[in-house]
């Protein structure tokens, strides 16, 4: 089954939240605490009616499950109006909005919040009019301070009205979540998933019996015996004798007593990165046809880079699986597709399924890029190379006295080439990017005609800073030029680039060496504490930065 909206009410970060969604991969990007994770909570929830591998049901409610902004304003409005205490209970809902195939007609219909006609799941946390008068009774009294959640009742219903089954749930979902090191989780899924599988329900009820034997076992072994009868000799209880024997625990204890091991290892002594290989691997087995959907919480975590293409590969060949993942890695999400990619932020979400086709093909073919640090900046500087960014960071400390950092502008430095590939994505986005670059011999045809575009669609959000002087066809020769006006300026400039073997030397030898020497040069005026004159364009880019 696949969902292909989710509606979000009230809970946690969202508000509101409502999100249209990929048939195959789905990636939640965003800054820390944006709501990523809360995401993959509502899946979870909606998809196997459990919060944190806990069946989700009145006795999980928190008071921190309902968003915080309608939690404040439920309280306010009581301590004004107790009236409203009546009117305004908060609710949660989550509902999954799934695509209207004829085999899930018996989960179709129109009991949700968008009056959509088409197959779903809906979980709603709400008010139990049970109790009514009890609440009106402590409402009337003042005694309500908050939400008054133990009043509440947890409901997931179909769509079509009906409450869900477990023994009909439209989805089979696997989490993985390499953030936490649960061993045992991993060993629990697997045993159970194994043994409902491949076991018949006489075979299991053998295996259960053989661990009963096997525990009545211990009992008898002759060195448990001895300590009993030495315990049955010294102490004794209310007259009667104290041994020891094995607990006897439910009737399926022996599942959670099994280990796993890989190879010759036991599971929990392998390294972080290859326990979450294997659990990855677990969850996406080919043989288990019966996986829906599979929740992944940042896969990238503690993996070496050839194993995270391994899985990017096992990822991209999930073609009956719909998968949701989160993660803070540029790779990943260039790999898998931007086209897949959610930007969370909050209440608001933008997904990339309308990015242009050549920008996803680019970057999914050089997926080294960092596009995921250039989505999550505020603002941008882009830059050609390491030279120019040092350069800009430099100038705006000196004419700003402040880091550019200090003020949410992120430069980052992506080549010319891909230039016009980060401009759609700041298209897209909305994003506010300015873009340093060499006019490479031709102002007009080399950077005014090239951007135009993107310039005048951008409503003043992408502006593009170049020497205007042909001549001065990069950085070096426009750095040069204002910081040799006379010799004396010029062996200052020498000495702000930390070269000795330069003073003395000409215009000439000074610009030979700096462009077979970018990096090193403006790395040392970086290091420095000196000033230098900045080109033009590079001064009024700074200044326009504020």
């Amino acid at each position: 089954m696949i969902i292909s909206k989710l509606n979000i009410r009230n809970f946690k970060l969202f508000r509101t939240a409502n999100i249209s969604l990929n048939d195959d991969v789905n990636i939640f990007v965003g800054a820390n605490d944006a709501g990523k994770t809360t995401l993959l909570e509502a899946l979870s929830l909606v998809t196997s009616c459990k919060l944190q591998g806990v069946t989700f049901d009145q006795k999980q409610l928190k008071l921190s499950l309902f968003n915080q902004d309608v939690r404040s304003d439920f309280c306010n409005a009581i301590k004004t109006n107790t009236n409203s205490g009546m009117s305004n209970l908060p609710e949660i809902v989550i509902e999954a909005y799934c695509r209207d195939d004829d085999e899930y007609a018996g989960f179709k219909g129109r009991n949700n919040d968008l009056n959509e006609n088409c197959p779903g799941v809906r979980m709603s946390v709400i008010f139990d009019t049970t109790y009514d008068t009890i609440y009106r009774d402590l409402l009337g009294k003042g005694e309500i301070k908050d939400i008054p959640i133990e009043f509440y009742k947890v409901s997931f219903h179909y769509f079509s009205g009906d409450p869900v089954l477990s023994r009909r749930m439209p989805f089979k979902m696997v989490m993985v979540d390499t953030t936490h090191h649960d061993y045992a989780q991993a060993v629990n899924r697997l045993v159970s998933g194994s043994v409902d599988t491949m076991l018949s329900e006489e075979e299991v009820k053998i295996l259960t019996a053989a661990y009963r034997h096997h525990k009545k076992q211990f009992s008898d072994d002759e060195p448990v015996r001895q300590l009993n009868d030495k315990l049955k000799s010294e102490i004794r209880v209310r007259e009667k004798p104290v041994t020891v024997t094995v607990a006897e625990g439910a009737m399926e204890e022996w599942r959670r007593q099994l280990s796993l091991m890989v190879g010759d290892e036991a599971f929990d002594t392998l390294g972080y990165g290859t326990q979450n290989s294997v659990k990855i691997e677990l969850a996406l087995r080919a043989e288990d046809n019966n996986v829906t959907t599979v929740l992944m919480e940042e896969p990238e975590n503690n993996l070496a880079f050839s194993k995270l293409t391994e899985l990017l590969g096992c990822i991209g060949r999930q073609a009956t699986r719909q998968i949701f993942l989160t993660t803070h890695s540029s790779y990943v999400a260039n790999n898998l597709g931007l086209n897949n990619v959610h930007f969370i932020n909050g209440n608001h979400i933008i997904s990339f399924t309308a990015i242009e086709d050549q920008t996803r093909r680019y970057f999914q073919k050089l997926p080294s890029y960092d596009t995921l640090r250039f989505v999550l900046a505020e603002r941008v500087v882009l830059v050609e190379g390491p030279t120019d960014a040092l350069l800009v960071k430099h100038a705006y400390r000196n004419i700003k006295g402040a880091e550019i950092a200090s003020v949410g502008v992120d430069v980052i430095a992506v080549g010319a080439l891909s230039f016009r590939r980060y401009l759609a994505l700041a298209s897209f986005l909305k994003k506010q990017v300015w873009v340093l670059t060499d006019n490479d011999g031709s102002v007009e045809t080399n950077v005014d005609l090239k951007y135009k575009a993107y310039v005048d669609e951008s409503e003043g959000r992408i502006k593009v800073y170049t020497e205007r002087d042909d001549r001065l066809y990069t950085i070096e020769p426009s750095v040069l030029e204002v910081n040799s006006g006379d010799p004396v300026q010029l062996d200052n400039f020498q000495h702000a680039i930390r070269r000795k073997q330069l003073q003395g030397k000409n215009k000439g030898e000074t610009l030979d060496w700096m462009i077979h020497n970018k990096v090193e040069w403006a790395l040392n005026l970086a290091e420095s504490s000196e000033t230098i004159n900045y080109p033009k364009h590079i001064d009024e880019l700074v200044r326009e930065i504020g």
